[in-house]
């Protein structure tokens, strides 16, 4: 394997930033990067020592994976009608499936869905009731977060089928994590 620029073997001398090891070999540049540079190595960056930005992808992705989990717990990343919304196949699809199946006189344009936390209008099911319940009701961002939970009609709604009862399994661990 060649020797980076800088190393033992390497081709020329680098100052080293205090702290460091060694310096860092690149600037971190792109969409959500900035441009500080950083140590590889550490994961800290020069400007701010004590920040380490190996731990900040997870973090931010963790809390992006969680936006997109309901109020109920489903997530709505795994939602084909999320997912129809920007796929106009998938949209033509269901439009055929519920005029086949439902006899619902739907136009490929009507399916779309922003997510649960999205506008209310861009939902699939703005009335449904766990929403209703959750949000309208008891200003929640999750079933979790409420004191009645779990109440009797989401363990009801869990019974139902095995993707509702992973749900309310994920409400349930957000909530112990929670209490810490």
């Amino acid at each position: 394997m060649p020797a980076s620029p800088g190393s033992a073997a390497g081709a020329r001398p680098e100052s080293r930033a205090p702290g460091f090891a060694q310096t860092p070999a690149r600037l971190d540049i792109g969409p959500g990067k900035g441009i500080i540079p950083y140590d590889s190595a550490t994961g800290h960056s020069r400007a701010f020592p004590s920040f380490d930005r190996r731990h900040a992808p997870t973090a931010l992705k963790a809390r992006a994976e969680e936006s997109r989990i309901a109020c109920c717990g489903l997530d709505c990343g795994q939602c084909d009608m999320l997912r129809a919304a920007k796929n106009p196949e998938m949209q033509r699809q269901f439009a055929r499936w519920f005029r086949e199946h439902l006899q619902l006189d739907i136009e490929p344009e009507q399916v779309r869905c922003a997510g649960c936390h999205g506008p209310r209008e861009e939902h699939w099911s703005p009335d449904c009731w766990i929403l209703t319940c959750c949000a309208d009701e008891h200003g929640r961002e999750y079933c979790s977060d409420c004191p009645e939970f779990p109440c009797r009609q989401l363990r009801d709604w869990a019974a139902q089928s095995p993707r509702y009862t992973a749900a309310l399994t994920w409400l349930v661990s957000r909530r112990e994590e929670e209490a810490g």
